[in-house]
């Protein structure tokens, strides 16, 4: 990637930044619109400011090696931050992706507007010329009050409570810093059915590329599994966009020689009677042809073990 995350929150951090609030409310036709929380001068302000500047100095400064992965790539690996490369971002949540830190949003009013109808919060950090968006689903534990008796300490008895509490919790999923979309949950971007979609459509395109090496002697299946298990259709995605034995043109008949003598791999795949195209018959099997195009498949030239690896970084190329 040509943009460094790390360099730009850097740069937010060491600038006089300002902190504002904005949430995103559903309304009855299902469209978002965008308000802005106006946010009491001094110690409101300050300790929001606080509470998030803490927090991107332990997520992008705090670790020397931050590691970001493109999320076509995704080998679902826990603490990596992933650079949204997938094109298209789901249509249900543009209203991130799009999000005008210059465009004067207008403020949240009590009667008028009602937290029952918080879809998510948005906070930036910056200036407009140099500033980051973080996003927080949001969810109705975090708004105390609602359909509930909760009592608080009022000098030295307890009163109800009569107004609702907003939980603005230290934590956010997605987080943009100029053009650029990084998730940090990668299952909460999951569960939006557009993201879904997307996926799928990506998917697709790497069968169609995986049909044209002529390699499969029916790959339909493919198709059918990717419709059915989004687990299995990001890891299309990845062999379509990122497969060294694709982008490397390794010739099919490596490939099959490969997959009869690896250990461990041998005697797992069934071919075709010319023995010139793989067979994919199970979801097993299936998943297999995968870790083979991601060349998963490794040998230690120190201890002659054999390994199956999805994450690694090509130290060295002869080319």
């Amino acid at each position: 990637m040509s943009v460094n995350i790390q360099e730009q929150i850097r740069e937010i951090l060491n600038q006089t930044s300002g902190v504002n609030l904005f949430f995103a409310l559903k309304q009855e036709d299902g469209n978002i619109v965008i308000r802005q929380a106006d946010l009491k001068d001094g110690d409101t302000q300050r300790n929001l400011k606080t509470q998030f500047l803490s927090l991107l100095q332990e997520d992008f400064l705090g670790e020397e090696e931050l590691q970001v992965e493109e999320l076509s790539g995704a080998d679902e690996r826990n603490g990596v931050l992933y650079h949204y490369d997938m094109g298209e971002f789901p249509e249900c949540l543009r209203y991130f992706s799009e999000f005008d830190y210059k465009k004067d949003y207008p403020k949240f009013v009590f009667g008028k507007d009602d937290l029952i109808h918080l879809e998510a919060y948005i906070i930036v950090i910056g200036t407009q010329e140099t500033h980051c968006v973080l996003y927080k689903r949001f969810y109705p534990v975090f708004l105390l009050g609602r359909g509930s008796f909760c009592l608080i300490p009022s000098k030295q008895r307890f009163e109800e409570l009569d107004r609702e509490i907003l939980r603005v919790s230290r934590d956010y999923q997605f987080i943009r810093a100029g053009s650029n979309i990084y998730i940090k949950d990668l299952k909460v971007l999951e569960k939006f059915g557009g993201f879904k979609s997307i996926i799928e459509k990506e998917a697709s395109a790497a069968v169609d590329l995986i049909e044209g090496l002529n390699l499969l002697e029916e790959s339909e299946i493919l198709r059918e599994t990717l419709a059915q298990d989004l687990s299995f259709a990001r890891k299309l995605c990845r062999a379509g966009r990122h497969s060294p034995v694709l982008s490397n043109h390794i010739p099919n008949e490596t490939i099959i020689e490969f997959s009869k003598n690896y250990p461990g791999l041998s005697g797992q795949l069934r071919y075709n009677e010319e023995e010139n195209r793989i067979l994919l018959t199970t979801k097993k099997s299936q998943k297999l042809f995968l870790k083979l195009l991601d060349d998963s498949y490794l040998v230690s030239q120190l201890t002659n073990l054999y390994y199956e690896s999805s994450s690694k970084e090509c130290v060295f190329s002869e080319e």
